[in-house]
């Protein structure tokens, strides 16, 4: 991987620091009109996780069966730019209305008011970024092959979140500034203009970020265009808002009161809309759930390649036993291998795992060797509940996790766990499932989002051509399939993995 892609959590923090250090030292100005914009920024925040958590995740489920994802864009860009355009701006208006020391705030300390939210995030991001970065350089094991592409791109690339998040901060001023005023003046019309102009900021990420190539400078880059526009646009806008600032042309005719009815109601509304849908919207892991199968798999052997930007980077294989006993239990025992050199980075595991007779886990074993240092996964699969153990640098951890008796395991680099999984389930192409994993990299329960198109493809597998099934799933992977549901290759970004 690229160490120095660790610069682009640093210097998004620093875009949340400076500017706060340099406007409080210009205007003397006290911390609580940054804070006051902070507060603001976590409270919005914890509203969408909640939401995330909640609700969003099983509508896009419903609408990626349903309409492909096309939908799926056109849905998540519409609710996430309402939502924030909402959320963020209608919270600021009531606290800010609310909120008798900010509700006298001059243009300086709306410029403060609008940092404290914006460089807040900016920091927030940036830590997240920056701790996520350092722990794959300490430990290059917990890279699967699948992240290695994006985490060799050049160092070029780790400036397009830096300078995404300065004029993202130009825009949060903005319409902080917007809603400010909108309240001074007692004008409603300047909330409506904050709310569009940042309904659409954030509604278009997702169209802008679909099927990026995370590698690619140009692409990167180009991906920021439209929000370096909309940050210039709000500094203009910052500007033109300094002179009314000074003499606010104020509305007296306008209900104050009633405003404050019209935007909490909004924000409510949009709340309620999200749960009234997600109560409406079936729920794919309920209502399509796959078929289970009990797979003929013993004796079987198979080996796949990878291949990292069309280079080879290594093998992962696995040998099935025939059917035998585990702890009571009819099992398969699959032992599996790989090896990788990925970026001057050795990484080679072998692995052990037991199986009941439809394909879910007993028992996994499996030690990593990265650059020389060993770390070893250990998983038991009871019926009550999951413990994993796990040795990194000699330090051992243990954690105990609720039982899913119905959920199969997918660890890191282990194609031999996908190829299992697709043997043990039958889809019909058209429906999108919910099939549960474990990762036991991440030590995580996880609900896999899976939908079996009905498109087909020529590929090379075993040197002859093969017609196979995609399958396309809810962390970017494309999976390819034999009309026998056998795994030949899977996608995702620059890696491919192909049947030997």
């Amino acid at each position: 991987m690229n160490p120095f892609l660790i610069l682009s959590g640093i210097g998004m923090m620093l875009v949340g620091i400076i500017p706060v250090l340099y406007w409080k030292a210009k205007k003397g100005l006290g911390i609580r009109f940054f804070a006051g914009g902070a507060f603001i920024w976590i409270m919005a925040i914890i509203l969408k996780l909640v939401m995330d958590f909640t609700i969003t995740g099983a509508i896009n489920q419903w609408f990626l069966g349903e309409t492909g994802i096309i939908g799926v864009l056109i849905f998540s860009g519409a609710i996430v730019g309402i939502r924030t355009g909402l959320l963020e701006n209608g919270l600021q208006y009531l606290g800010v209305r609310k909120y008798r020391p900010l509700g006298n705030m001059n243009f300086g300390e709306g410029i403060a008011f609008g940092l404290g939210f914006g460089c807040f995030e900016a920091f927030s991001i940036g830590l997240i970024n920056f701790i996520t970065m350092a722990s794959l350089i300490m430990f290059p094991g917990m890279i699967p092959a699948q992240a290695a592409e994006a985490l060799k791109a050049p160092t070029i690339i780790a400036l397009a979140p830096i300078i995404e998040r300065v004029f993202v901060v130009l825009a949060h001023v903005f319409t902080s500034i917007l809603v400010i005023y909108s309240i001074k003046s007692n004008r409603i019309i300047y909330f409506i203009y904050a709310f569009f102009y940042k309904t659409l900021l954030d509604g278009i990420i997702p169209y802008l970020t679909n099927g990026l190539n995370q590698t690619d400078p140009s692409s990167v880059f180009a991906v920021e265009i439209p929000v370096v526009i909309m940050g210039l646009i709000g500094l203009w806008g910052i500007q033109m808002l300094r002179k009314k600032f000074e003499k606010p042309e104020v509305d007296k005719k306008e209900n104050g009161k009633r405003k404050i009815l019209l935007v909490s109601c909004s924000v409510i509304t949009v709340i309620l809309i999200s749960v009234v849908l997600f109560l409406l919207v079936p729920n794919p892991q309920n209502t399509q759930t796959p078929v289970t199968v009990e797979p003929d798999i013993a004796s079987e052997i198979g080996e796949y390649s990878f291949f990292i930007g069309g280079q080879y980077a290594g093998f992962s294989s696995y040998n099935i036993s025939e059917l035998t006993t585990y702890n009571g239990k009819e099992a398969y025992i699959l032992s599996e291998k790989a090896e990788l050199n990925v970026d001057g980075s050795k990484q080679e595991i072998d692995g052990t795992l037991y199986l009941s007779a439809s394909g879910l886990p007993l028992y996994y074993y499996s030690k990593i060797i990265v650059n020389g240092m060993e770390n070893e996964i250990e998983v038991n699969f009871y019926d009550e509940k999951t413990v994993e153990n796990v040795v990194k640098l000699g330090k051992e951890t243990s954690l105990d996790l609720p039982a899913n008796e119905n959920a199969y395991i997918a660890a890191n680099n282990m194609i031999g766990h996908w190829y299992i999984l697709f043997r043990s389930i039958e889809m019909t192409e058209g429906k999108t499932y919910t099939v549960n994993i474990f990762s036991p990299n991440v030590a995580k329960f996880i609900p896999l989002m899976m939908k079996k198109t009905d498109l087909k493809e020529e590929i090379a597998v075993q040197g002859r051509k093969v017609n196979a099934t995609k399958v396309i799933d809810s962390i970017g992977q494309t999976h390819y399939l034999s009309d026998d549901g056998r795994l030949l290759k899977i996608v995702q970004g620059g890696v491919e993995m192909i049947l030997n």
